[in-house]
């Protein structure tokens, strides 16, 4: 009670102030406008609020295709990434070195699709497939909602 009180006290001082810049009848129609809006809420002890229809963001509608990475599309994080295993070929011929692989990650952090855009021999493409589509992500993101990107992982081969 004592909140609407104090807002109905600010909006006589808005009404007395207006006093001196329209004629009576004026001032009567604003007092009722601004009554109507401290019952509404939209004026209250904190200031006045506006609309939530006129401040709402528009609906963003999320693509379903997969997107790529920047501008407002946010990178997705990597969760859990167990090491790949060497296949007894490549460890034998001592191969050491990256496989670069193009992966679709869908809105729930999973690896959807891998394609190898830079190779090992001896299997080794194989066995980053495979450990890569075990590799969980945080989605990435648009605008603060998960989308599916287009996102390219490096997987190590080093011997010990």
């Amino acid at each position: 009670m004592k909140k609407l009180l104090l807002a109905l006290v600010v909006v006589a001082a808005i009404a007395a102030g207006a006093f001196y810049l329209m004629h009576t009848e004026q001032v009567e129609d604003v007092i009722n406008s601004m009554r109507e809006q401290v019952e509404d809420g939209y004026i209250t002890t904190e200031g006045v609020k506006t609309d939530p229809a006129e401040t709402s963001e528009p609906e963003v509608s999320m693509p379903e295709e997969p997107l790529y990475v920047g501008d407002d599309v946010l990178a997705p994080v990597r969760v859990s990434t167990p090491s790949p295993q060497y296949t007894e070929t490549a460890k034998k011929a001592r191969i050491q070195g990256v496989v670069i692989v193009q992966t679709i990650i869908d809105k729930g952090g999973n690896v959807t699709d891998a394609k190898v855009l830079k190779g090992l021999p001896m299997g080794l493409d194989e066995k980053a497939i495979e450990a890569i589509k075990t590799w969980t992500f945080k989605p990435a993101t648009l605008h603060g909602n998960p989308v599916s990107v287009y996102y390219n992982l490096t997987v190590n081969f080093r011997l010990q």
